[in-house]
């Protein structure tokens, strides 16, 4: 082997043992060499490297097992500390179904009524269709309404003026809201004298119909009066009737 080749292997184990302790110089020596992790003070026993976002860093953190873990019942949660506990709090697990409303819809009639001539609320009512059952509560009370919603209230009668004399008739919706505060909704009437000529008594047709926001807690009546005495005749000249329209 000449000298030339003898100088060229010479050289390039020169050159793989540069490379070899340029590589051991980059070997970290400890695991706090690494970039990614922080180990500011001496790790205690039983402490691992735990992902820390805030620092984007590997930091030591007291080992979570099953001797720190008490029994107990519900969702067992670690504070980021080590520390477990349990939470008994209700969550959802299932998405609700979409609320749907159902239909609400009562149709009342009546008797006769009569009255001469002071405002009076009208009593005899009889429920003939309640979807639920018991909306109607009583006159005071003529519909109870099963949720809060928008409500349409149509109320129709022709009340016949029993003297000569009467010249109006009225009939008045009240609503009782969830204060206790009583208050006139609606009001219809009608003025017009009696055709004594021909000696027969005026039908007054009137008529409600109205929307309005109720809660459960609400009441509802409904009252005539006019200026002599006059007659409610009954149904199906005389009806109400409610439905919800949300």
């Amino acid at each position: 082997m000449d000298n030339y080749v003898i100088g060229t292997i010479q050289e390039n184990i020169k050159l793989l043992n540069y490379d070899v302790q340029s590589i051991n110089s980059n070997i970290p020596k400890s695991i706090d060499d690494l970039s990614d992790v922080n180990i500011t003070s001496t790790p205690a026993d039983g402490e691992v490297l735990t992902y820390n976002s805030a620092t984007e860093k590997f930091e030591p953190q007291a080992q979570s097992n099953q001797s720190n873990i008490i029994n107990g019942t519900g969702f067992l949660k670690n504070n980021g500390t080590g520390t477990w506990s349990y939470d008994n709090n209700t969550y959802l697990t299932t998405a609700p179904a979409p609320t749907i409303n159902s239909k609400v819809f009562m149709r009342l009639n009546t008797f006769i009524q009569t009255g001469t001539g002071a405002e009076q609320t009208i009593t005899n009512w009889t429920p003939i269709i309640s979807e639920p059952a018991n909306l109607y509560q009583g006159s005071t009370n003529i519909f109870s309404p099963p949720r809060n919603g928008h409500y349409s209230i149509n109320f129709q009668t022709s009340i016949k003026s029993t003297t000569n004399n009467s010249v109006t008739a009225v009939i008045k919706l009240y609503q009782t809201d969830i204060f206790g505060t009583l208050q006139l909704v609606s009001h219809s009437q009608e003025q017009e004298a009696n055709d004594t000529a021909i000696g027969q008594a005026k039908y007054r047709f009137l008529n409600i119909n109205i929307i309005l926001y109720l809660v459960p807690t609400d009441s509802l009546y409904i009252s005539t009066t006019a200026d002599g005495a006059y007659e409610l005749p009954i149904s199906p000249i005389t009806n109400l009737s409610i439905h919800n329209v949300d």
